[in-house]
């Protein structure tokens, strides 16, 4: 996990690590925060995508997840 993004990241694309609260990635994404964990506990994939309304997709380690911290290692660009 190299590719690391800061919350201001999520727009511009900038390379330093940063850690976030689910209520963080909640209001962000707009997903609910017991819908976000309900995603850890079923243990979906290792890598989950959240999309938001901004058009930019990102996606959340599991392992940092579990920790209810979240851990932004990779943003991709929806074009």
């Amino acid at each position: 996990m190299k590719d690391f993004a800061t919350w201001d990241g999520i727009f511009g694309l900038n390379s330093e690590p940063k850690r976030f609260t689910l209520k963080q990635v909640s209001e962000k994404t707009e997903i609910d925060v017991v819908k976000l964990r309900k995603m850890i506990h079923k243990g979906l994939i290792e890598a989950i995508k959240l999309c938001t309304h901004f058009g930019k997709c990102f996606y959340v380690a599991k392992n940092e997840l579990k920790r209810l911290h979240v851990c932004i290692y990779k943003v991709v660009r929806n074009e």
